[in-house]
Protein backbone atom coordinates (compact mmCIF):
# COMPACT_ATOMS: atom_id res chain seq x y z
CA UNK A 1 0.00 0.00 0.00
CA UNK A 2 1.44 3.67 -0.67
CA UNK A 3 1.40 6.34 1.62
CA UNK A 4 -2.04 7.77 0.84
CA UNK A 5 -3.90 4.62 1.22
CA UNK A 6 -2.43 4.29 5.11
CA UNK A 7 -3.01 7.83 5.23
CA UNK A 8 -6.84 7.03 4.98
CA UNK A 9 -6.68 3.54 6.56
CA UNK A 10 -5.29 5.41 9.56
CA UNK A 11 -7.99 8.18 9.44
CA UNK A 12 -10.66 5.67 8.93
CA UNK A 13 -10.06 3.93 11.85
CA UNK A 14 -9.34 7.21 13.73
CA UNK A 15 -13.47 7.55 13.27
CA UNK A 16 -14.83 4.31 13.63
CA UNK A 17 -12.86 4.27 16.77
CA UNK A 18 -15.63 6.71 18.29
CA UNK A 19 -18.88 6.72 17.56
CA UNK A 20 -19.55 10.27 18.31
CA UNK A 21 -16.88 11.33 16.22
CA UNK A 22 -18.87 9.39 13.20
CA UNK A 23 -21.86 10.55 14.19
CA UNK A 24 -20.55 14.41 14.08
CA UNK A 25 -19.11 13.24 10.18
CA UNK A 26 -22.48 12.12 9.11
CA UNK A 27 -23.85 15.27 10.31
CA UNK A 28 -21.67 17.28 8.42
CA UNK A 29 -21.93 15.24 5.68
CA UNK A 30 -24.59 17.62 3.40
CA UNK A 31 -24.81 20.20 6.71
CA UNK A 32 -23.21 23.30 7.76
CA UNK A 33 -23.29 23.27 11.38
CA UNK A 34 -23.21 25.36 14.36
CA UNK A 35 -21.72 23.30 17.61
CA UNK A 36 -25.21 24.29 18.90
CA UNK A 37 -27.15 22.26 16.59
CA UNK A 38 -24.74 19.53 16.28
CA UNK A 39 -25.26 19.42 20.74
CA UNK A 40 -28.74 19.29 20.26
CA UNK A 41 -28.76 16.38 17.34
CA UNK A 42 -26.21 14.53 19.62
CA UNK A 43 -26.89 15.19 23.03
CA UNK A 44 -23.22 15.61 23.98
CA UNK A 45 -22.08 18.33 26.74
CA UNK A 46 -20.34 21.40 24.99
CA UNK A 47 -16.53 19.98 26.54
CA UNK A 48 -16.85 16.68 24.89
CA UNK A 49 -18.34 18.19 21.74
CA UNK A 50 -15.37 20.77 21.50
CA UNK A 51 -12.72 17.73 21.97
CA UNK A 52 -14.46 15.63 19.09
CA UNK A 53 -14.54 18.71 16.50
CA UNK A 54 -10.99 19.77 17.67
CA UNK A 55 -9.93 15.97 16.76
CA UNK A 56 -11.61 15.98 13.81
CA UNK A 57 -10.06 19.35 12.37
CA UNK A 58 -6.82 18.19 13.52
CA UNK A 59 -7.11 15.07 11.17
CA UNK A 60 -8.45 17.79 8.49
CA UNK A 61 -11.73 16.11 8.45
CA UNK A 62 -13.57 19.03 8.93
CA UNK A 63 -12.80 23.14 8.77
CA UNK A 64 -13.86 25.64 11.18
CA UNK A 65 -15.66 28.47 8.13
CA UNK A 66 -15.29 31.38 10.18
CA UNK A 67 -11.91 30.44 13.20
CA UNK A 68 -11.94 33.94 14.24
CA UNK A 69 -15.26 33.92 15.50
CA UNK A 70 -15.60 33.35 19.30
CA UNK A 71 -19.42 32.14 18.87
CA UNK A 72 -21.41 30.82 16.29
CA UNK A 73 -19.00 28.83 14.12
CA UNK A 74 -19.55 27.19 11.46
CA UNK A 75 -18.14 23.83 10.91
CA UNK A 76 -18.32 21.63 7.36
CA UNK A 77 -17.00 18.34 6.06
CA UNK A 78 -14.11 18.50 3.65
CA UNK A 79 -13.10 16.56 0.85
CA UNK A 80 -10.94 14.28 2.81
CA UNK A 81 -13.85 14.08 5.67
CA UNK A 82 -15.86 13.14 2.66
CA UNK A 83 -13.54 10.45 1.02
CA UNK A 84 -13.05 8.73 4.87
CA UNK A 85 -16.79 8.75 5.40
CA UNK A 86 -17.59 7.44 2.03
CA UNK A 87 -14.85 4.35 2.49
CA UNK A 88 -16.34 3.68 6.25
CA UNK A 89 -19.54 3.30 4.53
CA UNK A 90 -17.96 0.60 1.43
CA UNK A 91 -16.69 -1.09 4.64
CA UNK A 92 -20.33 -1.51 6.29
CA UNK A 93 -21.75 -2.28 3.37
CA UNK A 94 -19.26 -5.44 3.19
CA UNK A 95 -19.98 -6.62 6.84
Amino acid sequence: MDEIDDELLEKVAFVRLSKHRMKILELLENNIMMPSEIKKQKNLAYTHLSRYLNSLKDKELIICLNEKSKKGRYYQITPEGENVLEFIKKLEKKN
